[in-house]
């Protein structure tokens, strides 16, 4: 049987290898998940060609969406500056457009409505109560609403022309609808008479229908016990498809659709035709049950948050209305290419990669709905974790990490050089203090343009708009984070204003980074492409632009998102992963782009002058972005596999035998300080910004694990621990994200209570900025000390404390916890070994075990050889197997109690009536 083993051993350990091979070739489907839309349709449109249209359909449909948004968000802010400053006023506008809507009767003079009822009276009344801004707000929501119900109507009628193929059963659906539109239009100016909640309770009272809304159970089923202590009946439900009939009643879309089956049309178009007239239409076909509104319970007065929810819901099912006959396209496309080369090579790829597709573009029409938790859980994890200044300085570095490195791959280093600084100087000089944005580069280009009346910057004010209008600008990682992106009910409040105050200098550091790299990205490619006509040269910039601007600063939209991201859960999970995930897949991706050629060219494959274009740039991309790393963080800051080969192959070629007891990161900084001194070691080991500037800046901006951090290297201010169970501990913590990194400092926090640190338990327990700033105040009034009161630093000089208060670790302090943290690591790694091997001999002691006591010996040999300063002797051995024999002899039901405290081990046993 041993031969036999002996003999299979090769064969079983190619099988072994091989199937480790084949792992991303048999999880294909489930490695998918773990990318994110663009770089799917990146890695797969070789084998769906289709796939980039599909994307680039994407890419404007959010564009398109985050456009409507934006647009309806100063409006909002404006509304919400009038309510913090005159909320009676807003009030009162509530009232007009309520009524208006009630009522069909525009007040607007400038419509020449007219009118005599005592109701529209009343109406006109209560417009010329309205000060100019808020009846410039009424204008400009009624004109928002009507445009997008004009855009409902024209993207509808395309819908059922480009799917209807049967000419006289267009015409029918067609006249039905423009009798539906025109109808809901001649009844005057549309305003949503809102409802918040997801409870529902219907009811008629005085022959009036009664619709509410409840946001919690508990408030709907005291509002039913009122109605029942009335003896009014009712109907109570949760928001869902059955509330629908009792509060709409849609016989005409419902003859829409009928018409819509006569022409044997696919269910698809019935869906989009339903969904498209439920969130279009609510409130128009409900307002005739709703008369009067005074004493008649049914919808909010809450004008801010009904317009903000109802423009960001509404933005979202315009733009899939828009984009769904190109997606359906794009999809046709490539289930055609999946069937014309079935049983061709790559056809279970394809197969496979179609239904990812399929799957994403589930999500993109119904996705994923946050919860309380989930915003609640990333906006704690943002203002945490990412308000500290040193968090907006290191966003900052991006630019020149990234983008620089792209741009000048793309490009020439000099030309990126130059543009990107041009484009730093004009967005800080377009600062302006008392506007909605400090800092607008568009500023600085219109006085330019004033000054010269070039076509240039003309030119370059056209393309940020329409880079912020496809919403390359307008969203940031920021808004993501902070989980505001998706709280349209929070635009205006209290909440919403101070987290855009919180998250100001993060903000405004990515709005930097993305304006100038997306300026110096357009005005390099239109210098490149302005042979070919000035309209091509500026679409071909444009594009070039975006597309870098996204490579260089990623697209955080919640669809883009890997699958694993997406859900409820993983969204505060992986907060902070996505930068990390974006990252990771750029570098494997350009480094796998220039392999293949090197592969390509060694075997004389054939290629093309584009693709090996697109290599070289891959090539000069990574080793731009590992130089630009290696200045702001050193060795130490290289991705991981070329950290550690670096470490490693140092070590076995320099290292000292003698320092074989650190960790190879320490052996590392010990050859280099041997050899060069502790400056330069501190150059290479960390970079030189941190040396020039005093202030850590390695660890922040380090590409060393990029999605889970090594838990040999927590930063400067922890130890590294040999104990399993405890770095088994902080891998859990991490896994679970920034709510998992808050409830380890809120521990921590209590143990500093319990032994009577209060003020270091709050330290640990507040927001970044403020832990900063009390660590700050603690170094300057008692030196830098550790938990027990014993010096790490005697003194702070200021400039230090000036680094420590925006948020990085001086770098004496940092080079101080390293060497402990070695130090410590030492002790730890050899107490943990000296455990080990008198647990074995004890052991094998008790259990006459000879062969095993062998093996202790020779375990012995090697540790004393190690640590020669703390051996283990014969006498150790006795006096450890004393020690046990004394902790056995108080050992009682597998508890060891100290005998002074026996008493207490008698009453506890009562318990189980062993005492």
């Amino acid at each position: 049987m041993l031969n036999q083993f002996v003999d299979e051993a090769p064969t079983f350990g190619k099988q072994v290898v091989q199937r480790i091979l084949d792992m991303p070739k048999n999880n294909r489907a489930m490695v998918y998940k773990f990318l994110t839309l663009e770089q799917l349709a990146d890695v797969g449109q070789n084998l769906l060609p289709e796939l980039k249209d599909y994307y680039e359909t994407f890419q404007d449909m959010t564009g398109y969406r985050e456009k409507q948004i934006y647009y309806a968000q100063k409006i909002a802010e404006r509304l919400a500056k009038l309510k913090n400053k005159s909320p009676e006023m807003v009030e009162r506008l509530a009232d007009v457009c309520n009524d208006a809507t009630l009522l069909g009767f525009d007040p607007d003079p400038a419509k020449k409505a007219v009118g005599t009822s005592l109701p529209i009276m009343k109406l006109k009344g209560d417009w010329n109560k309205l000060n100019q801004e808020a009846k410039d707000l009424y204008v400009e929501m009624r004109n928002f609403y009507e445009n997008r119900f004009n855009a409902y109507q024209a993207m509808l009628q395309d819908r059922i022309d480009k799917s209807v193929t049967d000419p006289a059963s267009r015409q029918a659906i067609m006249e039905k609808f423009r009798k539906m539109f025109e109808s809901a239009r001649n009844k005057g100016p549309y305003f949503p008479l809102s409802r918040f909640g997801q409870y529902w309770v219907s009811f008629e009272q005085g022959g009036i229908k009664n619709f509410r809304m409840f946001e919690t159970l508990a408030d709907s089923q005291r509002f039913q016990k009122e109605l029942d202590s009335q003896g009014v009946p009712h109907n109570q439900g949760v928001r869902g498809d059955t509330m629908i009939p009792d509060g709409i009643p849609a016989s005409q879309i419902q003859e829409i659709i009928g018409l819509v089956d006569t022409a044997g049309n696919p269910g698809e178009l019935k869906q989009q035709i339903w969904n498209t007239y439920i969130s279009m239409l609510p409130e128009v076909s409900m307002r005739k049950h709703f008369l009067p509104r005074k004493g008649t319970p049914g919808y909010s007065n809450d004008i801010l948050r009904s317009f903000s929810e109802n423009t960001f819901h509404g933005a979202y099912a315009l733009a899939r209305l828009k984009y769904a006959p190109d997606f359906d396209a794009a999809i046709a496309a490539m289930k055609k290419r999946e069937k014309d080369l079935s049983g061709e090579q790559d056809s279970e790829k394809r197969s496979e990669l179609l239904r990812e597709v399929e799957s994403r573009q589930q999500y993109i029409d119904n996705p994923t709905d946050t919860n309380f938790f989930t915003n609640m859980a990333g906006t704690i994890g943002f203002t945490w974790f990412l308000t500290a200044p040193a968090s907006a300085i290191t966003n900052l570095a991006q630019n020149v990490t990234v983008a620089f490195p792209i741009l000048s791959a793309k490009f020439g280093t000099n030309s990126a050089m130059r543009e990107m600084s041009t484009a730093y100087k004009q967005f800080m000089a377009s600062a302006k203090r008392g506007e909605e944005s400090v800092f607008d580069i568009q500023r600085t280009l219109q006085q330019l343009y004033n000054e010269t009346k070039s076509a240039k910057y003309k030119r370059e004010m056209d393309a940020i708009n329409a880079l912020m209008d496809n919403g390359t600008l307008s969203r940031t990682q920021t808004m993501d984070l902070a989980q505001l992106s998706d709280k349209p009910s929070m635009v205006g409040t209290r909440f919403h204003s101070t987290m855009k105050y919180v998250g100001m200098l993060f903000h405004g550091a990515e709005v930097m980074n993305r304006t100038t790299t997306a300026l110096s990205a357009f005005r390099l490619s239109y210098e490149k492409h302005k042979s070919l006509g000035e309209a091509e040269a500026y679409q071909r910039a444009l594009k070039d632009a975006r597309e870098i601007t996204r490579k260089a600063h990623f697209d955080y939209s919640a669809s883009n998102k890997p699958p694993i991201m997406q859900g409820k859960t993983a969204r505060v999970i992986f907060m902070f992963k996505q930068y990390g995930q974006h990252m990771a897949y750029m570098l494997l991706r350009e480094t796998q782009l220039y392999g293949k050629y090197l592969i390509d060219k060694y075997r004389g494959t054939p290629m093309q002058k584009e693709a090996e274009i697109r290599a070289k740039e891959a090539r000069d991309t990574v080793i731009g972005i590992l130089c630009t790393t290696g200045m702001f963080s050193g060795v130490f800051g290289l991705p991981y596999p070329l950290y550690v080969l670096t470490i490693t192959i140092a070590n076995a070629l320099f290292g000292d035998d003698e320092d074989e007891e650190f960790d190879a990161e320490t052996r590392f900084k010990l050859w280099l300080t041997d050899t060069l001194g502790a400056g330069p070691a501190d150059i290479i080991a960390k970079g030189p910004l941190s040396y020039l500037t005093g202030a850590d800046i390695s660890d922040r901006i380090s590409s060393n694990g990029l999605i889970f951090r090594d838990t040999g290297r927590l930063g400067p201010r922890q130890a590294k621990d040999e104990d399993q169970v405890a770095a088994t501990q902080q891998f859990l913590v991490e896994m679970a994200g920034p709510m998992g990194g808050l409830a380890m400092n809120i521990g921590q926090g209590i143990e500093s209570f319990k032994n009577g640190q209060v003020y270091r338990g709050i330290e640990k327990m507040v927001p970044a900025p403020l832990r900063d700033a009390m660590e700050t105040y603690r170094y300057n009034t008692e030196g830098v000390l550790t938990m027990k009161g014993d010096p790490i630093l005697d003194e702070v000089s200021s400039m230090q404390s000036f680094i420590n208060l925006i948020g990085f670790s001086p770098v004496e302090l940092a080079r101080q916890y390293e060497e402990n943290a070695a130090i410590k690591a030492v002790e730890s790694k050899a107490n943990m070994e000296r455990k080990r091997i008198l647990n074995k001999f004890a052991l094998a002691t008790n259990n006459h075990d000879f062969d095993a006591l062998e093996d202790v010996e020779a375990a012995i040999e090697r540790y004393n050889e190690r640590f020669p300063s703390y051996e283990i002797t014969g006498k150790t051995l006795a006096k450890s197997l004393k020690s046990r024999e004394a902790a056995s002899a108080e050992n009682e039901h597998g508890v060891r109690v100290t005998k002074k405290l026996a008493g207490i081990a008698e009453r506890a046993g009562q318990l189980t009536g062993t005492e």
